[in-house]
């Protein structure tokens, strides 16, 4: 099975790549690493959990610096005990804007669902920031990965011209009408494609999908 068919099963089926384990993270990590030319020296992870995403790119790309955001306090509690000098760690909310706003954590305590949008029972004030504010330097090769349970829109927005400097980038959509602003996003920009997309992928109520874009000639 080629790498597209693989994709386009992912999108035809998006609970294949959004289950806990870790090696189906591994498979996502290096299916997007394709795309790079030559090695991975940026990792940034958005929405990074526990860090398994992390732990595929401390494995595969030992010498490439991360940068991984996290704002829920459950999860960044075990992120944080990741042990590689090349890790830096952010318990910081990303959005379009610097200002302070309420982060929803997860009910069940385990991060996956916290979020910027939707709405539980459990919530904290923090300090949201877009990611040009922060003095992050990005070298190329540069891998980044949004997963923001529906921030990922802002989330972009907030990269500025800095997005120009990203290589390959992975964004979990979450409902279809996010699909035109996601598009006319990196369309600004000239260099990145999407593949495997269907009208029909992510039908209203039906699940995720991640969805990969790459420099154009890459």
């Amino acid at each position: 099975m080629t790498f597209k068919t693989k994709l386009l099963k992912i999108i035809e089926e998006p609970h294949a790549l959004r289950g806990l384990k870790k090696s189906n993270n591994f498979h996502s990590f290096l299916s997007c690493c394709r795309y790079l030319e030559g090695e991975l020296n940026t990792f940034i992870d958005i929405g990074a959990n526990v860090g398994e995403y992390v732990d595929a790119c401390s494995k595969f790309h030992p010498k490439a610096k991360i940068y991984a955001f996290e704002p829920d306090p459950n999860a960044y509690s075990k992120l944080i005990k990741k042990r590689n000098k090349n890790i830096k760690n952010f318990p910081n909310a990303l959005w379009d804007k610097n200002e302070k706003g309420i982060f929803y954590l997860d009910d069940t305590r385990q991060g996956l669902n916290s979020s910027i949008k939707n709405k539980t029972r459990c919530s904290v004030e923090m300090n949201f920031q877009r990611f040009d504010n922060l003095k992050i330097n990005i070298k190329g090769n540069c891998f980044c990965k949004i997963d923001a349970e529906g921030a990922e829109i802002e989330i972009i927005r907030g990269f500025g011209e800095k997005l120009k400097q990203v290589d390959v980038l992975m964004v979990e959509v979450t409902k279809p009408t996010d699909l035109p602003s996601l598009f006319e996003l990196t369309k600004d920009f000239f260099f990145f494609k999407q593949i495997g997309l269907r009208e029909h992928s992510i039908p209203e109520g039906e699940g995720k999908c991640d969805l990969i874009f790459w420099r154009e000639g890459k």
